[in-house]
């Protein structure tokens, strides 16, 4: 594509028996500890502590809680989904016994707050591959580890979950205890240096073995939604996680322009114009002065065949940024798209002009020169755009067709 776009398992499947879904299959899930076989899970209403744990967690982070959470015969805890709801199930019985044997409330804070993380970091409960299996579950440990700290809990409450399960060591969908035990302390010393950067303290108000919930501490939410946006950036492949991240972020943060714009990228690289322009509009929107969304709108709208539109953005973000490459470039492409090859080929000679080495609009401009018959100065043009990056096919198309044209094929 020759636009430019600016950017800023252990898990559990089942069915229902019945249509109350009182009563589920389990055949797959993401258990605090190690497999479970294939079983008929009964479910009811959650204690009010487990709806308090859960409650204080998700409100930790600021976040809406995108789960339910049951009670169950399962062993210990497990996190799962289906027909796009998300699910946490526990045993009462055994968080009981876990917090006796611990000597303290946080091991169930801690067992919670793994499953949770499962959610949050928006796991693949069909993940099958044991070695990514495990990396979801070091995540979810990290995850365990960092709210604990939020929570006010020391590194050792926070491992005491680990520290008293006996877990039966590295599985074929767990690591080894070791490792997640590290995982929990990297998680809990991380955000232990974020709070310390900025200044906030947690106070703390429980005990050891006190059954009365911690203070959760005010969060900044913008930086939270920072933490979330970033995590976007680094999210290279998958466009769904992508817009999972930027979406916690946009929760947080209602205002942030940035997050719209990515989502809109991210939806528009899943072939979801229309959604994009949505997320670009609402960017504009918080920002009319945003010309890379206005830049990435008009992309969208030329896939949906809306050229003079798209030509409109355009035209608003170069007046924005007179300089702006990018936007000369994918005008130039529109204006090829509609037959102006001669005035797609200023837009490109002005781009050219602004950045010598824009591989792009060297190779776009020499695709325009060839559609006017121009195929020798086509051919020179393209081999500059090459030179520069070897990887534009529609460039190295084009000079085929210009060597065809001129005998030299």
């Amino acid at each position: 594509m020759r636009t430019i776009l600016a950017l800023f398992v252990f898990c559990f499947g089942f069915f229902p028996l019945e249509a109350q879904i009182s009563t589920l299959h389990v055949k797959q899930g993401c258990s605090y500890d190690d497999a479970l076989a294939e079983k008929d899970l009964y479910l009811y209403d959650p204690s009010n502590e487990a709806e308090r744990i859960v409650a204080e967690i998700v409100d930790a982070l600021g976040l809406d809680k995108n789960f339910t959470v049951r009670s169950s015969n399962v062993s210990n805890a497990l996190a799962t989904s289906f027909n796009g709801t998300r699910y946490i199930f526990y045993s009462t019985s055994f968080l009981e016994k876990f917090k006796a044997d611990a000597n303290t409330q946080w091991a169930a804070y801690s067992v919670m707050a793994h499953e949770i993380g499962h959610h949050l970091n928006a796991h693949n409960f069909g993940e099958t591959n044991p070695r990514a299996r495990k990396m979801l579950e070091l995540e979810a440990d990290q995850f365990s580890g960092s709210v604990l700290r939020m929570l006010g809990a020391t590194i050792d409450e926070a491992q005491a979950g680990l520290n008293t399960f006996d877990l039966q060591g590295e599985t074929n969908t767990h690591p080894p205890t070791t490792a997640r035990k590290e995982a929990v302390s990297n998680g809990w010393k991380k955000r232990d240096e974020w709070l310390r950067d900025r200044g906030m303290k947690v106070e703390r108000k429980v005990s050891n073995t006190a059954v009365l919930p911690p203070t959760i501490p005010k969060q900044d939410n913008k930086a939270l939604a920072k933490e979330w946006f970033d995590k976007g950036l680094a999210e290279k492949t998958d466009m769904n996680k992508q817009i999972e991240f930027y979406t916690k972020a946009i929760q947080l943060d209602p205002d942030y322009k940035d997050a719209y714009n990515n989502r809109g990228i991210a939806k528009y690289n899943l072939g979801k114009y229309t959604e994009a322009i949505t997320d670009y509009d609402k960017a504009i929107q918080l920002d009319p002065n945003f010309k890379e969304a206005y830049n990435n709108r008009g992309i969208s709208k030329n896939n949906l065949g809306k050229h003079t539109e798209a030509i409109t953005d355009y035209d608003k973000a170069i007046q924005l940024d007179p300089n702006y490459k990018a936007a000369y470039n994918n005008r130039g492409n529109v204006k090829d798209d509609l037959g102006k090859y001669t005035e797609a080929i200023t837009d490109y000679d002005k781009a050219i002009q602004l950045d010598p080495n824009f591989a792009q609009a060297i190779g776009s401009k020499g695709c325009s020169l060839v559609k006017l018959g121009r195929y020798g100065e086509a051919v020179d043009t393209i081999n500059k755009a090459l030179k520069l990056d070897n990887a534009l096919g529609y460039a190295r198309e084009c000079k085929t067709e210009a060597l065809k044209e001129l005998g030299k094929d």
